[in-house]
């Protein structure tokens, strides 16, 4: 699934497994070379997120709620996503985006940069090349990230195992693939003012909560892999197993009754399913 080559030393540095007690090895090098690329308002706002995620455990653990959670953002309250907002500018990240994206239009425009007089256009203009610039970035930087992830847990060239299939539905998507890809969903722009939105960061917010929320522990189950899993199946199966035995044994009942007596030949057959 992956795209880098086999054998590579990038190939090398940036494997995980997909098990858990290689994920701290993993998570440190990929925090450190998020850093290197300045690009370390991912890895902050992704960690805003899953403490957001681990306090909604806390909360739900307080309240004995069994049913599975929901870690999709898209489909969180908006009193929910207002606190998440706040943790991740409690984090930092905005203020580290900032940094960054100033650093990318000096490297793009030059020393010149904020100065529309000097580079000879109107403000409206070096507005417009500033919203372009940064916008063109966080895609790109976005684009990197997902695939590194992507490549760092299906390696090109390795069969899949039970511990990396366990996170293709947060890493190996349909929609991951077209970002990896250069494809666009349209609201890119916003993506500056609502980090919680880029897709690198959901993914990064996922692992940490997926991987690290219960040390020890198998790792926990988000709402879409509940949904697939094999033991809702079960129970789907053991319920209608139940529905179908309690039929049976309200016609074996209607039959024995018949033959005791106790009931006439003419009954209503409906009480008996």
């Amino acid at each position: 699934m992956g795209n880098l080559k086999k054998g590579t030393a990038v190939e090398e540095k940036v494997v995980f497994t997909g098990n858990q007690q290689d994920f701290e090895k993993f998570r440190t090098w990929f925090h450190n070379e998020m850093d290197e690329k300045d690009r370390q308002w991912i890895t902050l706002a992704a960690q805003a997120i899953a403490k957001v995620f681990q306090d909604i455990v806390a909360e739900r653990t307080a309240k004995n709620t069994t049913t599975p959670m929901q870690t999709d953002l898209h489909k969180f309250s908006d009193r929910r996503i207002k606190i998440v907002q706040e943790a991740i500018r409690q984090y930092g990240a905005p203020v580290t985006l900032d940094l960054a994206l100033v650093k990318n239009k000096k490297d793009v425009i030059g020393s010149a940069w904020a100065e529309a007089d000097k580079l000879k256009i109107t403000e409206d203009h070096l507005k417009t090349w500033h919203d372009n610039i940064d916008q063109s970035y966080i895609v790109k930087a976005n684009r990197a990230v997902l695939k590194i992830l992507h490549n760092a847990i299906y390696p090109t060239g390795k069969a899949n195992t039970k511990a990396n299939q366990r996170l293709q539905h947060i890493v190996d998507t349909a929609e991951i693939r077209k970002f990896i890809s250069g494809e666009n969903t349209g609201d890119e722009d916003e993506w500056k003012t609502n980090l919680w939105q880029v897709p690198a960061v959901q993914v990064w917010s996922n692992l940490l909560f997926k991987i690290r929320q219960r040390p020890g522990r198998p790792p926990a189950r988000c709402y879409h892999e509940w949904q697939n899993s094999d033991l809702l199946r079960r129970r789907r199966e053991n319920r209608n197993y139940g529905l179908d035995y309690l039929q049976k044994f309200q016609r074996g009942a209607c039959f024995l009754e018949l033959l005791s007596g106790q009931r006439s030949t003419g009954y209503d057959p409906k009480p008996c399913g």
